[in-house]
This record gives C-alpha cells, structure tokens and sequence, in this order.
C-alpha cells in the first residue's frame, strides 16, 4: 500500500532531518483519496535518495525537499520536488531516455540505476501508462513525477 511505502519515506526522512535539521525543510501532503494506491516496496526512497545525493548535498544555503501526493482522475500522482542544483539538459535528456525504456529489465551498472529500476518496476507491474518522469533545471531543482493507478482495493497484509 502507498502509506506503508509513505511510513517507510517519513522514517528514512526523520534520519536525514536529524542529520542535517539546520538545512533542510521538508513537506508531505498527502491527498486521502491516494491512500488505497498500490505501489512497489522501495519505490519512493531511491528517488528521495537521488534528491540528496544529485541535487541537495552539492548546493550551499537552505534544501527544500517537498512529497506532494494527489489524485489526477484515475491515476495517483506523487511529486518529489526539490531545490537542489538541478541537471543540465544533456544529463536531463540522457536520463528521461533511460526512464522511457520500456525493456522490462532492471539496470545492474551505471549512475541513477535505482531512479532507472524503480521506473521498470512501475511499467512492469502497471503497463506502459505509469512510470516515471523527470524535469530539472540547473540551479533551481528536480520534480520526480511517479505515476501509478489509483487503487481502491482492500489488501491482504498477511
């Protein structure tokens, strides 16, 4: 279920707010709508990690890490936005590439292959129509955008 993937972030994120609390101002919105979404296991932290190791770690003043979490139709949509050092175009246009594959395989080598193999777990479970989006722009910061079904399913938790 999407909370337990959200109580998974929110615990990795208590982490990073005790190490770097000076620093960082971080926000989840959370629409009630979205609760009964399903989502891979770790699927949320490896674009959550990125953010801080790409983006954040390499600016100097204030991070702004932002979880934004919303029904559009029949889709829920989380937005990871951060305000980090952004990527220049060919990085940017090399990235989007790897995320529109839609081979199936999982990455084993290379930069960003956790981004890469939670994009191919999201077209393997859910199809061509769900995955994962990137924008950025040097020196303002990234928008991950994942999307997936909107789920309203009951879940077995045993």
């Amino acid at each position: 279920p999407l909370q337990a993937e959200l109580n998974h972030l929110n615990n990795y994120m208590q982490i990073q707010q005790q190490r770097f609390a000076a620093r960082l101002d971080y926000s989840i919105t959370v629409d009630e709508d979205t609760a009964g979404s399903l989502i891979p296991k770790l699927s949320l932290q490896p674009i959550v990690e990125n953010a801080f190791f790409h983006g954040l770690e390499q600016k100097t003043g204030p991070w702004k890490l932002e979880v934004l979490v919303k029904r559009e139709g029949r889709n829920t949509v989380i937005m990871i936005r951060d305000n980090g050092i952004g990527m220049p175009p060919d990085k940017l246009s090399d990235l989007q590439g790897r995320l529109q594959l839609r081979s199936g395989g999982l990455w084993t080598h290379g930069e960003r292959i956790g981004l890469s193999n939670v994009a191919s777990r999201i077209h393997m479970h859910y199809g061509e129509l769900y995955g994962i989006r990137v924008e950025s722009s040097p020196g303002e910061g990234t928008t991950v955008t994942v999307t997936i079904p909107l789920e309203r399913k009951a879940v077995d938790h045993a």
